[in-house]
């Protein structure tokens, strides 16, 4: 997390009233441009619809006769994963905190779409540009729900809880003859506003407390895992369709963003032995991508220097939202004060210059937050086959379709894919990747080997000629297409409830289709690993294969693009991927024109 832009003389820009607008009320001017009142028609005849005609009020009554269906659906995603995270976040005295799954629904009022807006956008594709139909909708939705919350004997219950943003829903490459297009996606520029407000004895309390910060960021961050970008729910609709050009299309370039010194900022620290201080970090997010700085001890006036490395899925229409923090202790960090700034703003900074603009603090807090001074460069990413080599900055983008050949290995495991990257750039997390935990599917047409007493006798013949020839147990299990670790067992004794485990085997497929990127220092010095990882019930993860490749091999690929499928190391899977190299072009300050894959 240190990496630089190339900054020149700083020049501090006037902070004008006009500018100072745009770094507040970004995100209400983005969200105004889809919550359009009147109904227009742009340049290709396509309509921009009120939100009271019948598209959002059609829509609104689809969606009020599937919403008890949505609420138990979120019952049971209450139970099973966002308790569990809420849980994890919590200090250990709070962590016996549970949802009372009784008292548990989203209320008799239901989501609201409130404009609609139609659009068609090129996408630019390895196969030439595509057309989309973009529709945009703004939704909002005031719960009337009851979530009654448990610790130690204790309640309380959630009041209200309030969600508001843009959907957008694309239809993906559009054709002349049925379905007219290949996929479908959806997914949100920006993380949704969501607010929660508690009832009870306790609610004074409560709405100040760590709990609420918590439930808010567990909310907040599963939105943003599933439909933030660049994470999107996608469907293809023809066979052929190629599933990550629709869920995963890349980002259209990297943002540098800089954050620098802060003045006057509020004491947050106050004590009758020290002056007045606090102790500040900055979280910048943007889409799905979330960076922390490191924090600045006992100032009012701390001095960052800290840049992110930020994907950028889509310039024009997403924010970047810069907070401040004092970190705590013994309690919940305090906010401090905001900033929100168009993407399409920054990208013309240039990385020569550094701004300054005034904070927001919270809504009775206009004044005196302080400011902060902020520097951006853009780097646009580009296919050009031509033009990449191996010391060329870029990305790569890396889908993880599917793996089949999966051994069976017990009852209720799950499996999943871990990506490891090396060569990331600086101010971008040096961290995995990992795809959802997916149960185990038995392939289509595999059946499973009976427990005869000729498959029994047949496997313990097997294993004692393997063993007679000191093959090692991974060889072994390669070979039978078993679990390691369930080999090791049964070659113990070599037992007939051993061998009999061991001939009840069937093999599975599971589907992914799951997208991740990483930005590249140096392409010729960049790795990518994949582990196949398997988690029985109650007991570790662990890897049960392993395929490794240099993203530098992607350049001698056609619009250095690979689809493949390949044996792990360690098991007889085969593993599906699809892997796509973009290279950085030079600094710009020029808004890109559209997406691609």
């Amino acid at each position: 997390m240190g990496a630089t832009c190339a900054c020149g003389q700083e020049k501090v820009a006037d902070q004008s009233a006009e500018q100072l607008a745009v770094g507040t009320r970004a995100q209400d001017a983005v969200d105004a441009r889809v919550l359009t009142v009147e109904a227009q028609t742009n340049q290709e005849g396509v309509h921009l619809l009120d939100g009271t005609g019948a598209m959002a009020g059609s829509l609104n009554t689809i969606v009020g006769h599937l919403w008890p269906r949505v609420s138990a659906y979120t019952t049971e995603k209450i139970r099973t994963d966002v308790q569990p995270l809420l849980q994890a976040s919590l200090p250990s005295a709070l962590q016996g905190l549970s949802f009372n799954t009784d008292k548990c629904h989203l209320g008799q009022q239901p989501l609201e779409f409130r404009r609609i807006h139609i659009d068609k956008l090129n996408q630019i594709a390895t196969t030439g540009t595509v057309q989309n139909l973009v529709i945009e909708a703004g939704f909002e939705w005031d719960g009337d729900c009851e979530i009654y919350l448990e610790l130690e004997g204790a309640g309380f219950g959630i009041q209200g809880l309030s969600i508001k943003g843009v959907m957008v829903l694309e239809l993906v490459s559009l054709f002349d003859r049925p379905p007219f297009f290949e996929g479908v996606r959806v997914f949100l520029r920006n993380e949704p506003h969501i607010d929660v407000k508690f009832q009870g004895s306790v609610a004074g309390i409560v709405n100040l407390s760590i709990i609420r910060t918590k439930i808010v960021e567990v909310v907040t961050q599963s939105i943003r895992d599933l439909l933030v970008v660049p994470n999107r729910l996608g469907y293809t609709v023809v066979d052929e369709a190629d599933i990550f050009r629709i869920k995963s299309p890349p980002s259209q370039g990297i943002l540098y963003f800089t954050i620098g010194e802060a003045r006057e900022l509020q004491a947050k620290d106050k004590s009758w032995f020290r002056r007045p201080s606090a102790d500040y970090y900055v979280i910048v997010t943007c889409g799905a991508y979330q960076f922390r700085s490191p924090t600045k001890y006992k100032t009012l006036n701390p001095d960052f220097s800290h840049t992110v490395v930020i994907p950028i899925s889509e310039v024009v229409e997403q924010c970047l939202h810069v907070q401040l923090f004092d970190e705590d202790l013994f309690s919940a960090d305090d906010f401090a004060a905001r900033l929100i700034l168009p993407v399409k703003e920054v990208v013309t900074w240039g990385g020569h210059h550094k701004r300054e603009f005034k904070l927001e603090g919270e809504q009775d807090q206009r004044c005196g937050s302080g400011s902060i001074r902020l520097s951006a460069e853009w780097r646009p990413l580009v296919q050009d086959s031509a033009k990449a080599n191996q010391r060329n900055q870029g990305l790569v983008a890396v889908g993880v379709h599917s793996a089949k050949q999966i051994p069976w290995v017990c009852k209720g495991a799950k499996f999943s894919v871990v990506v490891r990257c090396v060569g990331i750039m600086d101010g971008f997390p040096d961290e995995p990747k990992q795809t959802k935990w997916l149960a185990e599917v038995p392939e289509e047409g595999s059946e499973s080997m009976t427990k005869s007493t000729t498959a029994v006798n047949s496997m313990k013949s097997k294993l004692a000629l393997l063993k007679k020839y000191n093959m090692s147990e991974e060889d072994m299990a390669n070979v039978l297409q078993v679990d390691r670790d369930r080999l090791h067992d049964d070659l113990v004794t070599l037992s007939t409830s051993g061998a009999a485990d061991l001939a009840e085997t069937t093999h599975h497929k599971l589907q992914w289709e799951t997208g991740f990127e990483f930005p590249l220092a140096e392409v010729g010095k960049s790795k990518l690993a994949f582990d196949l990882t398997c988690m029985p019930p109650s007991k570790s993860a662990k890897v049960l294969g392993t395929y490794e490749c240099e993203v530098s091999e992607l350049l001698i690929e056609p619009d250095c693009t690979s689809w493949r499928s390949v044996i792990m190391v360690g098991c007889s899977c085969e593993l599906k991927l699809k892997l796509s190299l973009r290279h950085l072009a030079d600094a710009s300050t020029v808004l890109p024109g559209h997406a691609s894959d």
